[in-house]
């Protein structure tokens, strides 16, 4: 046998060739036509009452098949074609047959081949048969090997003594047989069967089996119902060992091309012993989720519109922990549900959206009846209009939100928005220049009101007044572009009544009804860029912002400082933004990234450096910022791919502050056009909800054996430790 390479240089030289045959055999061989079944070219061809022969350089094609062999035997009567030394046959573009002898039937379906190499090119794998039979959509194999990599010395291959291909079914299914690795036979099994192609199909999909120090030995059957193209339901029974069981059940529908249905549910039961070792706080973990998304609701013409249903319960996050398929991206501490419907139009846009919270940090029902919810929050825009005046634009922004909860201080409050905006250019388009007068109005009415607050009223005006210009400056071997921004913004209070937090009382509870009052500023704004002259590449970027702030009581002083620089090398970046407090003369936020990417090594280095602003009391009206706590962190990866299919990788995460690793995780990877393998060895730690709140450390190591496009192989082992 051959390898791929060689075998398809081989086929597109043999097509060229008889290609050239045809035109040669159309002067000056023989040929035979059958109305619209088949064409049949040869150096001679003759016939016998119903029997046609050809032979050397048989060409047969038709609308179905393209077949080339040394001798063709054609029946007229029976509609069979008998086919001689070095056969080749192509049916349907699709499935390429290599044998020394075969017998097909054009009317029933029924072909036999001796012996055969059957390929297809859509699901790229080969079989090696001794024998052949095929029956309407039914294909037989004896004594007979598969794989999907080279055809000499592959690197895996299965064999089998007998087997069946359902065409229509794409299912094939072999008996007696043996996984070979390197021609070394590692796995047996009496019946193996899988799907050759990516449909849709009820059955047992792949198992899942793993390994816990703390739980014991893990499994994992999924039971797939697939009854209708639009729906299917998928069951997951599950047994962690030592720790307990549950069962997981998802259902899908696709109710339309535009919109679709996903409903989870499911139940974990721990081991009494397991759950008192643990310090869990329930014994039983269940929840559900519901995900509907549909677009085109009602919209007509050009307007578009949206349905967004997602609805989470779960009574801990270990529910989500237990799952099989932990791929959930949901805040496992502060879950949200969430409706939302908005419409758009070219000139209007709006949305309502309701959100419900679940905190998983509060155990009790009297707890959870603290946290707060947004039902509903509304939001209508219209978008930004011409109005009499050339170049003077306005736009109107209205947003309503009710929050609320049982237990606690909860508000409905409205926010209208209105900017009147006017631009020119000056001195021959070298500036523009910008005039807005922004109108904020803010209404809150508290509810659930034991300190007896006063419902708060807010009306500011703005006016902004900016500079902008836009300039580049080539030289001798790069070119300089610049664009710098002022802006002078001037406020105006016309109303602040009642309580409003930050601004006429500083008490904790208003801390989650903010108002936001501009004081009056002038913001400097500079972003330059270094291109190369000769293939404009950038090599550097600086972006830097500064205000100055002026107080009726400690008049003018400098906001924090903004900068990021970003130089750009031949193999990778190095960027560092810093925020800059000049009052406490602390930088209060930085972050530095490196990359470095050459050949086929990759890496990045990250660090963060932050003050925690949680801890500031809400009551204290001023601050220092060197009193607050640090928080630094540094994130390292490193990638190396080698001998083109070889990849090995690292990643961490550390903790400076508390000298903890927050993730460790290590990654060999080989993928191969047959085959591939993934090992993955991590240690990380992972919130649960344990009665001392003390997180858990995991590690864990991850298998996965890829035989293409056939058999998915994986294993996981962990082992939970409390931190």
């Amino acid at each position: 046998m051959i390898k791929w390479g060689k075998l398809l240089l081989l086929m597109f030289k043999k097509s060229i060739t008889l290609l050239l045959l045809f035109f040669a055999i159309s002067i000056s061989a023989k040929n035979f036509t059958d109305g619209d079944k088949l064409e049949i070219l040869a150096k001679t061809v003759y016939a016998k009452d119903e029997v046609i022969t050809a032979q050397g350089d048989v060409l047969v094609y038709s609308p179905q098949y393209y077949i080339t062999a040394n001798k063709a035997l054609y029946n007229k009567k029976e509609s069979t074609i008998e086919l001689f030394d070095n056969v080749n046959i192509i049916k349907d573009g699709e499935m390429i047959t290599f044998s020394n002898y075969a017998f097909l039937n054009l009317d029933k379906e029924k072909d036999i081949f001796t012996p055969i190499l059957l390929l297809s090119n859509i699901h790229n794998i080969w079989i090696n048969s001794k024998t052949s039979n095929k029956q309407n959509d039914l294909i037989t194999f004896e004594n007979s090997t598969l794989s999907s990599c080279d055809c000499y010395n592959p690197a895996w291959s299965i064999s089998f003594s007998k087997g069946d291909y359902n065409t229509t079914k794409q299912w094939l299914n072999t008996y007696n047989t043996t996984l070979f690795v390197n021609q070394i036979p590692v796995l047996y099994t009496p019946y193996f069967g899988f799907p050759t192609d990516k449909t849709r199909r009820t059955g047992l999909l792949r198992p899942t089996f793993g390994y816990t120090q703390s739980t014991g030995f893990d499994f994992a059957q999924p039971f797939f119902y697939a009854p209708d193209l639009n729906w299917d339901l998928e069951y997951t029974p599950q047994i962690k060992g030592s720790r307990g069981h549950g069962h997981h059940l998802a259902y899908r529908f696709k109710d339309s091309l535009v919109s679709s249905l996903e409903i989870k549910a499911g139940v974990f039961q721990e081991k009494s012993d397991y759950f008192e070792q643990s310090s869990l706080v329930n014994d039983k973990h269940y929840g559900w989720d519901l995900e509907y998304k549909r677009t085109n609701v009602i919209a007509k013409n050009d307007n578009q519109d949206g349905l967004l249903v997602s609805l989470h319960s779960l009574n801990d996050i270990d529910y989500i922990n237990t799952q099989v398929k932990n791929n959930s991206t949901l805040d496992k501490k502060l879950v949200e549900s969430q409706i939302k419907y908005f419409y758009n139009t070219n000139n209007y846009y709006g949305d309502i959206d309701f959100k419900y919270f679940n905190d998983t940090t509060k155990v009790t029902h009297a707890q959870k009846n603290t946290t707060m919810h947004e039902l509903p929050k509304v939001h209508l825009h219209k978008y930004s209009s011409q109005t009499f005046i050339k170049d003077l634009l306005y736009s109107v922004d209205l947003k309503f939100s009710s929050k609320t909860r049982e237990t606690g201080l909860k508000a409905n409050s409205t926010n209208i928005f209105i900017p009147l905006t006017y631009s020119v250019k000056l001195l021959d388009d070298y500036i523009n220049f910008l005039y807005s007068h922004q109108i904020t109005l803010i209404d809150i009415d508290y509810g659930n009101n034991s300190n007896n607050y006063n419902n708060a009223q807010f009306i500011e005006n703005k006016h902004i007044f900016a500079f902008s210009t836009d300039l580049l400056k080539p030289y001798e071997g790069y070119i300089h572009t610049v664009n710098l921004k002022t802006s002078l913004t001037i406020p105006n209070i016309s109303k602040q009544d009642g309580d409003l937090y930050s601004i006429t009382n500083n008490s904790t509870d208003l801390n989650i009804f903010p108002v936001s009052k501009t004081k009056k500023n002038l913001t400097i704004a500079l972003n330059q860029a270094l291109y190369n002259k000769d293939d404009l590449s950038k090599t550097i970027a600086h972006k830097l912002t500064q205000s100055v702030v002026y107080d009726d009581t400690s008049g003018s002083k400098l906001s924090d400082l903004e900068n990021t620089v970003t130089l750009y090398y031949k193999y990778g970046t190095l960027t560092n933004k810093f925020i800059y407090n000049h009052q406490d003369n602390i930088v209060i936020n930085s972050s530095t990234t490196g990359t470095f990417n050459k050949n086929n090594f990759t890496s990045k280095a990250y660090y963060s450096y932050s003050k925690d602003m949680a801890n500031i009391a809400s009551t204290t009206e001023s601050y220092s910022y060197r009193d607050l706590p640090d928080a630094k962190s540094v994130t390292l990866e490193l990638g190396y791919n080698f001998y083109k299919y070889y990849y090995l990788g690292y990643k961490e995460e550390y903790d400076l502050v508390y000298d903890i690793s927050k993730l460790k995780r290590y990654t060999f990877n080989i993928d191969k056009r047959c085959w591939a393998f993934d090992m993955r060895i991590e240690n990380s730690i992972v919130a649960s909800a344990t009665t001392d709140d003390s997180a858990i450390r995991q590690d864990i190591i991850y298998f996965e054996f890829i035989l293409k496009p056939i058999v998915t192989i994986n294993q996981e082992y962990k082992n939970d430790r409390k931190k």
